[in-house]
Parts: C-alpha cells; sequence; structure tokens
C-alpha cells in the first residue's frame, strides 16, 4: 500500500517575496525561489524558453524578459502563476496522474486579507 503525500506551498504566491514549496511532512521547504518567471523566443534556434525562481537570472534575455506575477501584495499576472507553479511542480519532481491532476493534495496558503477577485482569478487555474 502506498501513501500519498500531500504538497504544501506555503506563502507561495499570493503575497510572499518567495515561493515556498515542499511536502507537508518535510520540516523545510524543498524549493525556495523568487517568484518570477520569463519567456522568451529564441530566434536564431526557434525555440521558444521558459526559465523560473533563480533560472531567469541565468541567461541575460531571460532577465530582460523577466515578469514578476504581484502587483503591491497581490497577484495580478495569471499567466505567471501558471508558469510559477508547472516550474514548481517540475523542479519537486512531480508529474501529473493519468486522470490529468496532480495525483497529490494540495495545501495552498495565501496572505491575509487578500482581495477576493484575486482569489476568484486564479484558484479556477489549481
Amino acid at each position: 500500500m502506498s501513501c500519498v503525500r500531500a504538497l504544501e506551498l506555503t506563502n507561495a504566491f499570493v503575497g510572499s517575496w518567495q515561493t515556498r514549496a515542499g511536502f507537508a511532512h518535510d520540516p523545510l521547504p524543498r524549493l525556495a525561489c523568487p517568484p518570477q518567471v520569463a519567456r522568451y523566443l529564441d530566434r536564431k534556434l526557434g525555440k521558444k524558453y521558459t526559465f523560473g525562481g533563480y533560472d531567469v537570472f541565468v541567461d541575460a534575455t531571460a532577465r530582460g524578459q523577466a515578469k514578476n506575477i504581484f502587483d503591491g501584495n497581490v497577484v495580478s499576472n495569471f499567466d505567471a502563476l501558471e508558469m510559477l507553479l508547472d516550474y514548481t511542480f517540475i523542479k519537486l519532481g512531480l508529474e501529473g496522474g493519468t486522470d490529468g491532476g496532480l495525483g497529490h493534495p494540495l495545501v495552498m496558503t495565501e496572505a491575509v486579507c487578500n482581495p477576493n477577485y484575486s482569489r476568484k482569478s486564479w484558484s479556477p487555474g489549481i
């Protein structure tokens, strides 16, 4: 019998200066990075690249395309939020289940007094 571990995104995306993610049984987060993403097209190779977290700072072109998911303490860039979630799951070694889901229970925290319009906008993406 296998045990499914809960994935915990503590102060993950809403109102935090840092993305922290890990499993609920871990004493410390397995991933801690800034909530930034960058996407650009390499014209020579004809490929699209997506960077997240500290990987944004690796390439000069990515640094120029970097986007933060916040406007103040409120999430305003929901496409970047989705890219950051994908980046987080990849870094944690999680692949989608056969039914298209994550395959793990998900616990996310958010900032105190988060506006309802922001919560309503990003929760369907999960």
